[in-house]
């Protein structure tokens, strides 16, 4: 009988938890807190037990699948480094993985290096042949062609950088227009315009600039504050 003096911990169990959680959820971090459970294939100083067989393969395919989903979220959050290297593990596991090693030339082209895109192909060609006496899938073929050709061009360093994380470094205000059919209150667009600009010009990191100098102005992001969205601006 195993007695223990609180509540027992077995690893298998907390690591089958964990990936369940992972799995449905879109968050990496749960997927990263999974794969750090397991730190090894299961008892395999018993490698050819039958009892321990079934359980280890299951443990296994567990595993996989949180790499291979985690690096799907992370390409999808342009983390392309980050997918990469969950990739790799797969490959190192899995050498004949021909998914994985197309997805790993895939995106070697896409960050820019289509000479590791091209080694990628070269790997996967001689980890099938020696593995399963195989060739490489036509799929495969093709994209091997098109990194070749110059078929998948790099990606913009900002792409897959979600919209509102990108930093405003340079504001221009349009001069704001009385809507009212009140003449009188044109005074208070007037000096609301300039109290904006003001209060903008208070921060060190952003640039405002008078609207006739932004035709000529390029390579920074430029928001334009339009008289019908005065009321957010103000706010």
């Amino acid at each position: 009988m195993l007695r223990a003096p609180g509540s027992s911990w077995i690893d298998v169990d907390a690591f089958e938890q964990r990936a369940a959680d992972a799995l449905k959820s879109s968050d990496t971090d749960l997927y990263e807190r999974a794969l750090t459970l397991y730190e090894g294939d299961l008892l395999i100083e018993d490698p050819y037990e039958d009892w321990t067989a079934a359980r280890r393969e299951h443990l296994r395919a567990l595993r996989h699948d949180l790499l291979v989903t985690l690096a799907r979220l992370y390409e999808v959050q342009g983390k392309h480094q980050l997918a990469i290297g969950r990739l790799q593990e797969i490959v190192a596991l899995d050498q004949s993985n021909e998914e994985a090693h197309r997805q790993l030339m895939r995106l070697y082209a896409l960050t820019g290096n289509s000479q590791q895109a091209i080694h990628q192909y070269q790997k996967c060609c001689e980890d099938l042949r020696r593995e399963l006496d195989a060739r490489p899938e036509q799929a495969t073929v093709k994209l091997h062609q098109q990194i070749l050709s110059g078929g998948i061009q790099p990606l913009d360093k900002t792409e897959g950088v979600p919209e509102l994380n990108k930093t405003i470094d340079s504001i221009a205000i349009l001069p704001l227009v009385n809507a009212s059919a009140d003449p009188g209150l044109e005074y208070l667009s007037d000096g609301i315009t300039e109290s904006i600009i003001n209060s903008l010009s208070q921060l060190p990191a952003l640039r405002v600039m008078a609207w006739g100098t932004v035709a000529r102005y390029k390579g920074r992001d430029i928001v334009r504050v339009r008289s019908d969205a005065i009321c957010a601006s103000a706010q």
